[in-house]
């Protein structure tokens, strides 16, 4: 979903890229999934980037600046508790002062 804030935001664009959409670990076997994040727009922008998800996701990096055209690879690690399974919904927002996109990760923790 892209979202376009009031004010003098013509011009400006985000798109995220994630390499899956939906990926299955186990407990004690953490998972990477990288997300491309391109400035699709006219001008360069600083981003920050947020998470929704359980304790033990964690993304990196948590702010970055991107000239017009110029992509950057985030990084989410997932490494379920244990005792954990089943389905997470994770969802990762980037967003600027004149744009904001959303993608959610599916992950499927399976059974020791």
């Amino acid at each position: 979903m892209l979202l376009i804030f009031g004010g003098d935001c013509n011009g400006y664009s985000l798109l995220l890229f994630p390499d899956e959409n939906k990926v299955d670990t186990e407990v004690g076997k953490g998972k990477l999934v990288k997300i491309r994040a391109v400035n699709a727009g006219s001008f360069g922008d600083e981003f920050e980037v947020s998470l929704d998800g359980p304790e033990w996701v964690i993304i990196k990096p948590g702010s970055f600046s991107l000239k017009s055209e110029e992509s950057k690879t985030l990084f989410l690690y997932v490494s379920p508790d244990l005792g954990m399974d089943g389905k997470y919904d994770i969802d990762v927002t980037v967003k600027s002062n004149c744009v904001s996109e959303s993608k959610t990760i599916e992950v499927g923790v399976l059974k020791e």
